[in-house]
């Protein structure tokens, strides 16, 4: 595998951009990837890291790149500082550069599948959030979804914050405003997702897991009781906290899990 970090100047957001990007590698006929298994277009993964993270993270803190050696996969990790892959409502319009910008610009640098077969996204705490907004929002363009400790419903995680700081207040919203303009907009995972289970649109895979030991584990809860059984949904619970100890072991299994044609 061959790891990239890329600067871009992003014309969404008016500045020079990062992401770090795994690749698919062979030279000289030598590589840990049976020769010749994988050619391009490459499917690939959009992998979003947390709060107070960036594009580093996840090549920092965990095996990424072992442990993508045999999925064949393009993994996209992009920044966005604490941007909630949303456009906020003082700030920048992060939502939009995830979705019309990102993709292009990823297209034009990498030899990658632009179907929906080929396309993934996961992130771990505010980018679970963000991996399944991206899935709501845009499904016809992902095959599945996933979520690691994630704030799958930020409605109900502000709802019930027992943390209620001045400076936390402030940040929730000049990103995101009132949780009435939250409610029935892009931002609200919930509403998104049943508004298209009522419209009949076919839906990408999900994987949402969270550790018993998590703060986060009650809201990854309600996201389970409210959509069981009504997505194609893998839901796991089991011993972990809010840590690169558990995000590590999880995804391995995502990449195992995820519906790569091979």
């Amino acid at each position: 595998m061959a790891l990239a970090e890329v600067s871009f100047f992003s014309e969404f957001l008016r500045q020079q951009y990062y992401m770090n990007v795994i690749l698919p590698e062979q030279i000289n006929g030598y590589s840990a990837l049976p020769a010749n298994k994988y050619e391009p277009p490459y499917p690939v993964l959009y992998l979003l890291h947390g709060t107070s993270q960036n594009h580093t993270d996840w090549t920092r803190f965990c095996a990424l790149e072992r442990y993508a050696q045999r999925t064949g996969l393009v993994i996209v990790m992009p920044a966005t500082q604490r941007g909630w892959y949303t456009n906020q409502k003082i700030g920048y319009p992060f939502f939009d550069f995830f979705t019309k910008e990102l993709p292009v610009t990823v297209k034009r640098f990498f030899n990658i599948s632009d179907k929906r077969e080929d396309t993934f996204v996961a992130g771990v705490s505010m980018g679970g959030y963000g991996a399944i907004k991206l899935a709501a929002n845009y499904p016809e363009r992902f095959a599945a979804a996933a979520s690691m400790s994630g704030s799958v419903d930020m409605i109900y995680v502000i709802e019930h914050a027992k943390i209620h700081t001045e400076k936390a207040k402030m940040h929730r919203n000049l990103t995101f405003g009132t949780l009435e303009e939250m409610r029935g907009s892009e931002m609200d995972n919930v509403y998104m997702l049943e508004k298209r289970l009522k419209e009949g649109t076919p839906l990408p895979k999900f994987y949402v897991c969270c550790g018993e030991q998590d703060y986060l584990l009650p809201v990854n809860r309600h996201f389970r009781d409210i959509f069981e059984g009504r997505l194609d949904m893998v839901y796991v619970e089991g011993e972990g906290a809010h840590k690169w100890e558990y995000w590590d072991e999880h995804i391995q299994k995502i990449l195992k899990w995820l519906p790569i044609q091979r």
